[in-house]
């Protein structure tokens, strides 16, 4: 995947393939990937349900859906021998648990006092804890080098990278980027990085 710099924009057309980990529900980045860049995406996820709502919203045949049988794995049994893709992403549970997220969600009501407001957790049982679950993909994307051009996550808080990029190091990753993000009053971080 060429990279983009000021005078170089980001390559289009559906032959570049990207992996999405965790695809949801929405399907959210396969949808705006086929619409604003023309990419092919692979939209695996571990829920059914979600699968099944995936498909209600993807009219486009670039996008393509898989089941993740094991929840134990991200990027085995979802990905075929020989497959490659220019990156893979993947936006983690931010939260160790449901009791967590729901405990953050009443701290922002009471500093906002706006109910409307609640943090949706929808992560599954076993891949809650972000760390864990970053780490994880570390190590198995450090399995299948080839897999992706890129690995990406999202990391959501700062104090996590030092950890991560001790893995990284540890998984020999030729190439890393943290790349900054801010929407508004969030912050997160993008974590890439290339074998």
């Amino acid at each position: 995947m060429a990279e983009a710099t000021p005078d170089r924009q980001l390559p289009r057309g559906p032959a570049v393939r990207v992996l999405d980990l965790g695809v949801g529900a929405s399907c959210i980045y396969p949808l705006l990937g086929t619409r604003e860049y023309d990419w092919s995406f692979v939209g695996a996820d571990i829920a059914p349900a979600s699968l099944d709502w995936a498909r209600r919203l993807v009219a486009a045949d670039r996008i393509e859906l898989r089941l993740q049988p094991d929840p134990r794995k991200l990027f085995a049994t979802v990905t075929a021998p020989g497959e490659t893709f220019a990156a893979s992403l993947c936006n983690p549970p931010f939260y160790a648990s449901a009791a967590e997220a729901a405990a953050d969600t009443q701290r922002k009501l009471r500093n906002r006092a706006a109910l409307q407001h609640t943090r949706n957790f929808g992560g599954q049982a076993n891949g809650r804890d972000e760390l864990a679950f970053v780490r994880r993909m570390i190590a198995e994307s450090a399995q299948r080098p080839t897999l992706c051009r890129w690995f990406t996550t999202l990391v959501s808080q700062s104090s996590r990278l030092p950890e991560l990029k001790t893995a990284l190091t540890n998984a020999r990753a030729a190439e890393v980027r943290i790349i900054p993000m801010q929407h508004g009053q969030k912050i997160t971080r993008i974590l890439a990085r290339r074998f």
